[in-house]
């Protein structure tokens, strides 16, 4: 849990259109937040968790989430790994003009997106939710992606076995690309996306290159990202793994400062305050960001942490 994102949204003013991209969309938790934030939306989470276990009854997945797939039971019922659903409400705002873009691999996801934006309770902010079925590294593509995975698994990726079940190709792309793409589903470029979100189960980092020409030019405002001991973050299993620390040096040389992300807490991990030991491989997200008004704010995040840790020891 983390409230970085409120408190700079109420402190830098954006003009419309304030673009959201979600690579790894799930089951749209974070898009929901995002929208909460820059539209007039006031969608509470666990609403949203309701409407998903109604469209889980509505495709008769109940009875096989409890009997066979505890992980989707897990990413269900229990509203994810970091339980997103508990999230409460922002402060009343004036802030408009938010558009959130979901892709996720995951076909089974991408229809369950798309069930919940077109309910008709959602129907002030549904034009701000787009959908698409596609993965993001560092080169476009098309992969196989097996379906028989149940609705909110969080553990699917393109390396994920294919097995013996149905299949179905899936593009991959690059966000530099993809960005600077018109679409019949999406007529209009995303020239400077506001905050792009990653999260693709060790896939990040190839993300992250895939989108090198926007933060090169300091196109992304802000940049997050999970980090762990899977997918390309794993030396032993990749002869061209990647790791956290050229990932933060490359982000520094192009201008950003990334945080590590804590319970209502910002922990500076970009040099000078790297240390080898932050090179962990566990279960972690970071948020970088370039703008000196969006550092401040960050900064002084930070900052009231460490002072609180401080006075506890």
């Amino acid at each position: 849990r983390s409230t970085w994102e409120e408190k700079v949204a109420a402190a830098v003013p954006r003009e419309p259109p304030v673009h959201y991209v979600n690579v790894g969309a799930n089951k749209g938790y974070n898009a929901v937040g995002f929208l909460n934030l820059w539209t007039e939306a006031r969608i509470k989470k666990m609403r949203w968790h309701a409407l998903i276990m109604e469209y889980a009854v509505e495709q008769n997945l109940t009875r096989s989430l409890h009997v066979k797939h505890p992980l989707a039971l897990q990413g269900i019922v229990a509203c994810g790994a970091c339980k997103a659903c508990r999230d409460g409400m922002p402060a009343e705002h004036e802030r408009r003009g938010g558009v959130a873009s979901l892709l996720d691999l995951n076909p089974r996801n991408s229809a369950l997106l798309r069930w919940l934006t077109a309910r008709t309770e959602l129907s002030p902010v549904a034009s701000a939710f787009n959908v698409y079925n596609l993965g993001a590294s560092n080169a476009s593509a098309s992969v196989v992606v097996r379906d028989d995975k149940m609705l909110g698994a969080e553990d699917l990726s393109i390396a994920t076995r294919l097995g013996r079940h149905s299949r179905q190709a899936v593009p991959i792309v690059r966000l530099d690309d993809w960005h600077d793409t018109r679409t019949t589903d999406r007529p209009y470029t995303i020239d400077r996306p506001y905050h792009v979100a990653i999260d693709t189960e060790g896939w990040d980092a190839l993300v992250i290159e895939g989108m090198r020409g926007a933060l090169a030019d300091r196109r992304v405002a802000i940049l997050e990202f999970e980090y762990s001991g899977k997918g390309y973050w794993q030396p032993r299993s990749r002869k061209d793994a990647r790791n956290l620390e050229e990932t933060v040096r490359w982000l520094g040389g192009a201008g950003y400062r990334c945080y590590w992300q804590g319970r209502d807490d910002l922990i500076p991990a970009s040099p000078p305050c790297w240390r080898p030991s932050f090179e962990m491989r566990k279960w972690s997200n970071l948020v970088c960001a370039h703008e000196p008004p969006v550092l401040d704010v960050l900064d002084g995040i930070a900052r009231r942490g460490y002072k609180r840790r401080q006075r506890r020891q």
